[in-house]
């Protein structure tokens, strides 16, 4: 009664939330209850909250829909204006590429991309 199983994509991890004051302890069934007993909580009251998702662990972002359709919206401009087939920004290739745009920038910051991609003409 003092601890939340936790959840990944509704699956339940070998992980509890403590609710007083929220340390995440190790807990398997197999193992028992005694990881729970030996948690040596801070606080002395636990407060009852809903139940916790690993993502909210992670330090992945939550996208703002405003940036996903400009996002998407960017990815039509692209096959509209050079007029590729709609096919293309989904293939394989071009996914790993805008990946890798997407962990340049994350490192790297903003960035004029006609200085890194190189011309056709060059390759």
């Amino acid at each position: 009664m003092h601890f939340n199983l936790v959840l990944c994509d509704n699956i339940e991890v070998p992980f509890a939330l403590c609710l007083a004051c929220k340390q995440v302890v190790t807990y398997r069934k197999l193992d028992g209850t005694c990881g729970l007993h030996r948690h040596k909580c801070k606080s002395s009251s636990a407060n009852r909250i809903s139940q916790v998702q690993i993502i909210q662990f992670t330090d992945r972002k939550h996208l703002p829909s405003a940036a996903v359709k400009e996002l998407q919206d960017g990815a039509l401009r692209f096959v509209a204006r050079d007029i590729h087939p709609f096919s293309v920004i989904s293939g394989d290739g071009f996914l790993d590429f805008a990946q890798m745009l997407v962990n340049f920038g994350a490192a790297h910051g903003k960035y004029d991309v006609r200085e890194v991609i190189p011309h056709r003409t060059s390759v």
